[in-house]
């Protein structure tokens, strides 16, 4: 309701959810004044294309009520990311001009808040996984940024991992990082989220020493020990591998075996000559 500066700060009087009026003091005051599409004048209606206060209306290939007009970009996106203007991009040109049928809900979107440390987040939140899996449909492990060997020789101690899975699996269902570098480590789980990877072969990266991706790689490796099954320790990516390489596991077992015999005969031979 006002503003009004006092000293070195700032005194503010607005109104509660609850309807109570409230002044309070601040050392700064952020501001979002927040976007409107610029959709006037565009003549939409004589092209058939149905929008709103929030911006063109779109389906899941961002294609307009208009079959022949895509949108893109914030004027039709939730995900109002610079990252993402330029994805719906491409998906907008396949379908539009290649005759694709590709779907924004398909995308794996992270993101992150630029704010000092960084937040960033990928795939479900726990409120979502919550609702969606019930309260004990899924696992979540936390690491502390203090216990990071990087982060402490950098001076970077303020912060977490957290990741969550779904329950007797390692599938990753979303991630969540706060602190310096938040924002390069969540590619490490989006990368995971992608290409369907578990959280147990991201435990099985080999990161280097000392990096901040370990805290992501040891985040994933609090899930040992989560599912019932010992065999199920590893990913079911992983898991297929093993068990389509298993009859050659087991002839270079017995190569291996006859290399060794023949090397022992060999020197034995020549022990006798």
């Amino acid at each position: 309701q006002k503003a009004e500066q006092k000293g070195n700060k700032i005194r503010l009087t607005y109104k509660t959810t609850e309807e109570k009026i409230v002044t309070e003091d601040f050392d700064e005051v952020l501001v979002s004044a927040g976007r409107v599409p610029n959709i006037e004048n565009l003549g939409l209606e004589a092209a058939g294309v149905k929008y709103t206060s929030k911006g063109v209306t779109v389906n899941d290939h961002l294609q307009t009520s208009n079959p022949n007009i895509y949108a893109t970009g914030d004027v039709c996106l939730k995900e109002q990311f610079t990252h993402m203007s330029g994805t719906s991009a491409v998906l907008v040109t396949d379908n539009a001009l290649k005759g694709m049928k590709r779907k924004y809900s398909d995308f794996v979107i992270p993101r992150v808040t630029f704010t000092e440390p960084e937040v960033a987040h990928v795939g479900l939140t726990k409120q979502e996984i919550a609702g969606k899996f019930g309260e004990g449909g899924f696992h979540e492990f936390k690491r502390e940024f203090k216990v990071g060997d990087r982060n402490i020789t950098d001076g970077y101690t303020q912060g977490f991992c957290k990741m969550f899975t779904k329950k007797d699996s390692d599938e990753i269902l979303g991630c969540t990082i706060v602190g310096h570098g938040a924002g390069e480590m969540i590619a490490m789980v989006t990368t995971a989220m992608v290409g369907g990877i578990g959280a147990l072969t991201v435990a099985s990266i080999i990161s280097p020493y000392p990096t901040m991706h370990e805290n992501v790689k040891y985040t994933a490796a609090g899930f040992r020990g989560t599912l019932p099954d010992p065999k199920d320790l590893y990913s079911k990516k992983l898991e297929a591998e093993r068990e389509g390489g298993a009859s050659s596991i087991a002839w270079n077992r017995n190569l291996n075996l006859g290399i060794i015999f023949a090397a022992i005969l060999g020197f034995a031979l020549r022990k006798l000559t």
